[in-house]
């Protein structure tokens, strides 16, 4: 079993390319990522809203991680079942009574969005399309504040994850 300081071993410096990030990951780290196979990330692609495509450094993390992420436990991340259906949580977010008229609200097009995570189809995490590294977004029907606030850009969001655990692994050791 690797230990987490076996995993966050370096701080990640490089720029903000998740394929050097994950290249760097691969040479400087024990992590374990699990990557979509192409013909799963083209079922992602054709259940997107017409004319929408995958932003690139999204793109990029689901051939690297999109089924195994060491950074992210759980699996509230997965686009695709495990009878390789494209999970769509905007139909669910639509369903949902408190969640949906917050989207509303914020004039949050769903037809712009792809939710990346879920926590209990109660806090929706989603990106915007179009951006090659898109805003990350979170609505939390139980904290207000959280509503439309944009989280910094995706590729940055995990860098600087990954980097928080290298952080505080050297904090331990003062």
């Amino acid at each position: 079993m690797t230990t987490p300081e076996e995993k966050y071993t370096i701080e990640y410096n490089g720029s903000d390319d998740l394929g050097e990030f994950f290249e760097f990951l691969r040479i400087n780290t024990a992590m374990e990522n699990v990557g979509y196979s192409d013909e799963e990330i083209q079922i992602i692609e054709k259940a997107l809203p017409d004319g929408a495509v995958l932003p690139k450094q999204y793109k990029i993390f689901l051939q690297n991680a999109g089924k195994k992420c060491d950074m992210w436990t759980g699996n509230d991340y997965l686009l695709i079942d495990d009878e390789g259906n494209f999970i769509d949580y905007s139909k669910d977010l639509i369903e949902d009574e408190e969640a949906y008229p917050l989207f509303l609200r914020f004039e949050i097009d769903l037809q712009k969005c792809l939710f990346y995570s879920t926590v209990y189809y109660e806090v929706f995490n989603f990106l915007q399309l179009g951006e090659d590294n898109p805003y990350v977004y979170c609505v939390n029907p139980y904290v207000v504040g959280y509503v439309n606030k944009p989280f910094g850009r995706f590729a940055n969001m995990l860098i600087d994850l990954y980097n928080s655990f290298v952080v505080e692994k050297e904090n331990e050791n003062e």
